[in-house]
């Protein structure tokens, strides 16, 4: 399971969209609480 932040999640959102495409569980976080899975 992989947890990024929003600003990351945004900046590198291609390449977690892959690596969700091959199974792998990621959390976003804003301010330190999940946000999405």
């Amino acid at each position: 399971m992989k947890t990024v932040g929003v600003f990351e999640a945004k900046t590198h959102f291609s390449a977690l969209v892959e690596e969700a495409s091959k199974g792998e569980t990621i959390t976003v976080t804003k301010n330190g609480r999940a946000v999405a899975q």
